[in-house]
């Protein structure tokens, strides 16, 4: 493979590793997860040649992926689900229609505004234990979001206020460390070991893991209990191979520890989760 051929493979992979990182992370909803944006190119970047494929202005990503993910509610419960894969990108705009961001910037350094959907948490139909509680319904969280490129690394850090329903706030930090290696002509194998911290402030904290005083159930093991402000951390690897350009299939897999400030919760049955994607898209 000659040099051009190289740098023809490592910028669709990095485009395509964009989509695989953010169905992810909207799969994932779990104020940790992560995005990954590719490199907005430069005026440096070597000119196409005969061996790329066109450049277009925008990106669009179709395809399906299965998610597995357990929940710090349930000890044993864990919940299997197909969705499709539908990302865009044009410029600073990304959607993969369960969130949507505009950034601006250099390639080092890239800050906008963002729009999330949260699925809901729980609901007190699923569990004994959950009975007698108000449904954490569906959430959507509007913030602000900057990315900054390294040698070697990638850090994001997002800040994010729920728009509809506790107005509580929540954040997050997020290392990745993507490696591309071209296989062959056009295809490339694709490795991205991430970890992430998120914080949860008081409000989003007892809206997910509180127990009001209309909720006590001590029949159920439900005692008031007023949560204070939550951290979890997560690592999380993602491996992917993309043929000639253009199929990408993927698979992801994370796990997740919570603070004492969820662990304590009488909601809460473990103090870690696990969650995993695998799925194939087709970038256009």
């Amino acid at each position: 493979m000659n040099h051009s051929d190289t740098n023809a493979v490592c910028r669709i992979s990095k485009r395509n590793l964009n989509s695989i990182r953010l169905l992810i992370a909207a799969c994932a909803l779990s104020g940790a997860a992560s995005a990954f944006a590719a490199p907005t190119p430069s005026a440096n970047e070597p000119k196409p040649t005969l061996q790329d494929p066109p450049r277009r202005s925008w990106q669009l990503s179709l395809g399906a992926a299965t998610t597995y993910g357990t929940s710090f509610y349930f000890k044993k419960k864990a919940a299997l689900s197909a969705v499709p894969i539908i990302n865009f990108k044009s410029g600073g705009f990304t959607s993969t229609g369960y969130a949507a961001e505009y950034v601006v910037g250099t390639p080092a350094f890239r800050i906008g505004p963002e729009l999330a959907y949260a699925s809901r948490a729980y609901k007190s139909k699923d569990s004994e234990r959950l009975k007698g509680m108000d449904d954490r319904a569906h959430r959507i969280y509007a913030g602000l979001i900057a990315r900054m490129d390294f040698v070697g690394f990638q850090s994001e850090v997002r800040a994010q206020h729920d728009l509809m329903l506790n107005g509580g706030m929540r954040g997050s930090v997020a290392v990745k460390f993507p490696f591309v290696m071209p296989v062959g002509k056009g295809n490339a194998f694709i490795a991205s070991p991430s970890v992430a911290f998120a914080a949860l402030a008081n409000a989003e904290s007892q809206y997910l893991y509180g127990v009001n005083s209309e909720e006590v159930d001590e029949s159920r093991g439900r005692t008031r209990y007023a949560a204070k402000s939550a951290m979890t951390q997560k690592a999380e690897l993602m491996l992917a191979y993309v043929v000639a350009g253009a199929w990408t299939t993927f698979v992801s897999g994370g796990y997740t520890h919570a603070n004492k400030a969820i662990k304590n919760s009488p909601l809460v049955d473990r103090s870690s989760a696990t969650s995993g994607v695998a799925g194939m898209s087709y970038s256009l």
